[in-house]
């Protein structure tokens, strides 16, 4: 990482490491300008070129961070002892919506990545993306006790259909966070709401007990 840009205050980090994310979400590498991430973040160019060489070696310190922030609030977090399939996932989509609160800047970067397909970054930054994706459905699908699952349906099949149903979920959440700035009122609502969703989740994919 960059230590003289570690060192630099809060704050102004902050606005930096915010403008950069917006800025390459909105217009991907080729097309983001520095003169924009630079208004953005209230600083001068040359502020930005003392941390930061060229546009390319911002780009890159920022993918590094959002993979060791994605690392540390979303893929550490989840427990992979917990047996029960649903549960587990439960977990995951409330470490992710909690990092996303956060930092909603860092997913929208990944996802504009994701969305791109631009050979823009070395071999090993892809190759840390994938290891930290990769760790995360490790944890996910390890230890899982089979014998909650229905015995009708192959248990892979159930848990891609709980995956897929899952993902459509979390997309409401992240959407209903974006357009109505939830309090903590509305915030509880949309949890209550959630463990309904699960509960049906586990009628309809689970043996009854």
């Amino acid at each position: 990482m960059n230590e003289s840009f570690e060192k630099l205050a809060i704050e102004k980090k902050r606005r930096i490491l915010n403008a950069g994310f917006s800025e390459f979400s909105k217009e991907g590498y080729k097309k983001a300008s520095t003169n924009k991430i630079v208004e953005l973040a209230d600083i001068s160019k040359g502020t930005l070129y003392y941390y930061f060489k060229n546009k390319k070696a911002l780009y890159l310190y920022l993918i590094e961070y959002g993979i060791q922030f994605l690392s540390k609030e979303f893929v550490e977090k989840i427990d992979e002892e917990e047996t029960d399939f649903i549960e587990k996932y439960k977990q995951i989509v409330e470490n992710k919506l909690v990092a996303y609160r956060i930092h909603p800047e860092v997913f929208l970067f990944f996802a504009s990545i994701y969305l791109g397909n631009e050979e823009t970054y070395p071999t090993e930054i892809k190759e840390k993306i994938q290891k930290v994706t990769q760790e995360g459905y490790l944890k996910l699908y390890k230890n899982l006790d089979e014998n909650l699952f229905r015995d009708d349906i192959e248990m892979t099949e159930q848990m891609k259909m709980i995956h897929w149903l899952m993902e459509g979920y979390q997309k409401e959440l992240y959407d209903e966070i974006d357009y109505r700035k939830n309090g903590p009122d509305d915030y509880e609502k949309q949890w209550e709401k959630f463990h309904e969703f699960l509960d049906s989740l586990k009628k309809l994919f689970y043996k009854s007990n």
